[in-house]
This record gives C-alpha cells, sequence and structure tokens, in this order.
C-alpha cells in the first residue's frame, strides 16, 4: 500500500540440525524498527510449495523450505517485510535414500531396524544408522549390522521405569538412518511393533481326565501388558484348537471321553456276517478356566 512503510527483513537466516530429528531455524533481528513497532516474526514451512502452517513434524528426506518476515502487531502504517528465504534440499544422489524402514523391539531388551535400499542405490551402498533418546547424551552409531536381502540392525534399549509408551522418529537421508525414540505417547515417521519372546513352561500336569499348564512370562514386560494363547492339537488327527488367556498364566483343559456309540455297521455285520472295520473311540476337548 501506498504510503506505508515497508519493515526491514530479519537478517543471516540458517539452519542446524540438534538433537537427532531436530530441525532448527535462527536468524539476527530485523535492524532499523522504529520505536512504535510491537515487532513479532511470521514464519512458515513449505513443502511442494504449499504452507505447513499448522504442521510441527515434516519428513527430512523431502526438500524443506523456510521462510520469515518482520511484521508490528496492531500497526496500520508499516507493511510487512519481504520474505527471507532458506531450503534443506535432500542429501545425497536420488532415489538412494532407504525405504521401508521397520523396527521392531524384541522383549523390551532390544531394537531390531531393518530397511530396503532405494531404488538408485547399488551393491556399494552403505548405510549407517544412528540412535538416540532421552538420558542416552549423544546419538550413538548402531554396530550391530545385518546384511541380505533386506538391510538391518540391532542395539540393546531397555524401557525406563516412568514411562506409558513409546514412538519412533526418524530422517533417513543420502546413506544415514537417524533414530530417534521417545518414550511418550505419540506418533512418528515410521511405526515400531513390540514382539515379546515366547513363554517358558514350567508345569504340565494331568490329574485325571485335566491338564494343568502353567509358564513363565517372557523378558521384562509387566504383567497386565501380556496376553496368551494356548494351542492344542490332536495327534491322531488334523483337529487344532487356540484358546485366548487373559490375564493370567495358567489354564486348564478338561478331556471329555464320551461313551463309544454303537456303530450300525457292526449290528449289519452281526445280521449279515458282512465283513466291516470296527470304528474309533471320539474325544473332544474343552477349555476350563
Amino acid at each position: 500500500r501506498k504510503g506505508r512503510e515497508v519493515l526491514p527483513p530479519p537478517s543471516n537466516l540458517h539452519y542446524s540440525f540438534g538433537q537427532l530429528c531436530k530441525l532448527k531455524w535462527t536468524w539476527n533481528p530485523a535492524e532499523g524498527i522504529h520505536s512504535g513497532c510491537d515487532l513479532k516474526y511470521c514464519s512458515e514451512i513449505l513443502i511442494n510449495g504449499i504452507p505447513q502452517d499448522n504442521r510441527v513434524s515434516v519428513s527430512l528426506n523431502e526438500e524443506v523450505h523456510f521462510r520469515v518476515r518482520s511484521e508490528c502487531k496492531s500497526d496500520n502504517t508499516s507493511e510487512p517485510s519481504n520474505w527471507v528465504k532458506i531450503s534443506t534440499p535432500p542429501k545425497g544422489a536420488a532415489g538412494t535414500a532407504a525405504v521401508g524402514i521397520n523396527c521392531t523391539w524384541h522383549d523390551l531388551e532390544y531394537m531390531v531396524c531393518t530397511w530396503l535400499p532405494g531404488q538408485n542405490a547399488n551393491a556399494s551402498t552403505n548405510y549407517t544408522l544412528y540412535y538416540w533418546y532421552e538420558g542416552l547424551g549423544n546419538h550413538q552409531q548402531c554396530q550391530n549390522y545385518i546384511y541380505g536381502e533386506n538391510f538391518g540392525c540391532n542395539f540393546s534399549l531397555s524401557i525406563p521405569n516412568s514411562t506409558n509408551g513409546l514412538f519412533l522418529t526418524g530422517m533417513y537421508f543420502n546413506h544415514i538412518i537417524h533414530v530417534k525414540i521417545n518414550f511418550v505417547q505419540k506418533i512418528g515417521f515410521f511405526s515400531i511393533s513390540v514382539k515379546p519372546g515366547p513363554p517358558r513352561i514350567v508345569t504340565v500336569s494331568m490329574i485325571r481326565d485335566e491338564i494343568h499348564i502353567e509358564w513363565q512370562k517372557p523378558g521384562t514386560f509387566p504383567p497386565n501388558c501380556l496376553a496368551y494363547q494356548v494351542e492344542f492339537k490332536d495327534s491322531k488327527s488334523d483337529f487344532v484348537q487356540l484358546y485366548d488367556i487373559k490375564q493370567s498364566n495358567k489354564t486348564w483343559l478338561k478331556i471329555l471321553i464320551y461313551p463309544q456309540i454303537p456303530d450300525p455297521r457292526k449290528i449289519i455285520k452281526r445280521m449279515f456276517g458282512e465283513q466291516i472295520e470296527d470304528s474309533q473311540v471320539s474325544i473332544c476337548l474343552l477349555a476350563v478356566k
């Protein structure tokens, strides 16, 4: 608008990576602002040219544009400054970034992260994984790598006593994979699954027509975090039965043996002397809590 002063823009805009998965933009204050201006800064993150006003998480594997300008609060005598812009282009050759990243937390004791090489990666492409979580101090480079059809790496990870959840965020550009582990309930860029180990059976006993099974929970899981499934298979047939067990580490199976039903073929055999094979006793199983 004519006659209105255009504010000077901020200067020395640049970005830096803080702890893993944190991208920080900083700038110097605008100079020459008149004393009547209650200065504020308006900033935007743009991806593919679209402002992400309400978005606080972005994929660092994409080109991210950031812009900031000076404004005066409740001031009709000045115009906002021009935008000052900076971008963070993806690192490395296009198409070499790791894809399909998946992390599994085994027994709440160690993490295994796997990924596929980018479509333009070749046999000599190497990937490096870094991880960090609160209390670790500096981020660590994973040392135990897995090579084969899938790439991967595993590292020790125990859950803190004062936590109620976990999620992962990550940035994976060039041949570097960064994994940040947060012990809070949120959603990250890629998900984590938790895989308990098998329970250890400590008692199997049979009393009359009942089978008693007792087991110990695996690993360091809190007792209320696990449910169990018991599979029963009849060795004389293909019959398989599954039983879901909740809030317990033992169960009973009751064996019911029904009386043999008279075989019509035997009656006919006695009547007519025909040779017909004998039938088998039928057995069924029931789960009893």
